[in-house]
């Protein structure tokens, strides 16, 4: 499975692999895998905090947090993923931490995830 580096500000916090998605709308998301000192809900609200980042939604009771803003994606070969939806960084610490996309054209779509273009139109058997 392929494997996408995410970055917040330009700074490498983790990978995700892109396992769920929404082919007709253009969408995938996945479960991120952080790396380095970004390993949770306070780590990432305060990296937000210290680099004047916008944090969408806050709730410090539940520790669950959603970033919309100065995030990219990269693929294996070095093309940032866009999508006219944008991304939506969003978890809690007691859950999982996910990253989303949404509205990526095709073909580019297919041609990048073709697992999950095959998943949808042929879930029986996923041959095209």
């Amino acid at each position: 499975m392929k494997q996408y580096k995410v970055f917040l500000k330009n700074k490498l916090i983790g990978t995700t692999n892109f396992e769920k998605a929404d082919p007709p709308m253009g969408v995938v998301f996945g479960q991120i895998n952080f790396n380095g000192d970004i390993l949770d809900y306070n780590s990432l609200k305060s990296y937000c905090i210290e680099n004047n980042l916008a944090i969408a939604t806050d709730y410090a009771k539940y520790k669950m947090i959603a970033i919309t803003e100065n995030i990219k994606v990269i693929t294996e070969t070095g093309v940032e993923l866009i999508g006219v939806g944008g991304y939506v960084l969003d978890g809690m610490d007691n859950a999982e931490f996910e990253i989303s996309i949404a509205g990526i054209g095709y073909p580019f779509y297919e041609q990048e995830f073709p697992q999950h273009t095959r998943n949808y139109f042929y879930p029986n058997n996923g041959d095209l």
